[in-house]
């Protein structure tokens, strides 16, 4: 038979246990695909800094009933490096952001841009939309030389796995890799790619033409 007073004893806790694992799990449910900046240069119709002049709430968000909400950015183009940002009409994010859903609101801050169509910009945290100000000058680079239709060059050097460094051919110092995987996480290894060299020294590969690992001595 089964004990009631023991059940209801238990129970507080049990439900405490499954919110907690709820939260836990929600929390670190969001994951996103490896960012590549010529990748999402490429794929957008548009591409250009934005200064959001205004975050309008569409729909408010409930974290009792875990829904995030909408808002609505409107904002004034700063510069423009790809397209027509004129046929982008706003911003659109969460108002009370779950992560769990990859959520991400919207401040009056400056954002880089990439839209892959016209209309409204989706924001997230997996997105290639972000503040301006948290990227890296590199990343600003490598756009710059994007919009300016600079070919990806012809390079060849060795990498070496354990430090994470690309030593190019006639160079005596490595380079960290900035954008782009080479897929190997051991041993040195004969590189041929596609890519750009940024003015940080910093090196981006597009495409890797050849790979081979390097014999031991």
């Amino acid at each position: 038979m089964v004990n009631l007073k023991e059940v209801m004893t238990w129970l507080p806790i049990f439900a405490v246990a499954s919110l907690l694992f709820f939260f836990s799990t929600n929390a670190n449910a969001c994951s996103c695909i490896a960012p590549n900046t010529v990748r999402d240069f490429n794929e957008a119709q548009h591409v250009f800094l934005a200064q959001i002049k205004e975050v309008i709430v569409v729909r408010a968000g409930h974290e009792a009933t875990y829904d995030p909400g909408e808002v609505n950015g409107l904002f004034d183009v700063v510069k423009t490096f790809k397209g027509e940002p004129a046929y982008v009409t706003h911003l659109v994010a969460q108002h009370k952001p779950n992560g769990g859903m990859c959520g991400e609101t919207l401040a009056q801050q400056l954002y880089l841009v990439f839209a892959q169509s016209d209309g409204t910009v989706g924001v997230s945290l997996c997105s290639p939309t972000k503040v301006a100000t948290r990227l890296s000058p590199n990343k600003i680079d490598l756009i710059e030389r994007l919009a300016n239709s600079e070919q990806a060059k012809y390079m060849n050097g060795v990498f070496d796995a354990e430090t994470g460094l690309l030593t190019l051919e006639g160079s005596a110092q490595g380079q960290p890799i900035f954008g782009g995987r080479l897929g190997v996480y051991e041993g040195r290894h004969s590189v041929e790619f596609e890519g750009y060299q940024l003015t940080s020294g910093d090196l981006v590969i597009s495409q890797v033409i050849t790979i081979n690992e390097q014999a031991i001595e």
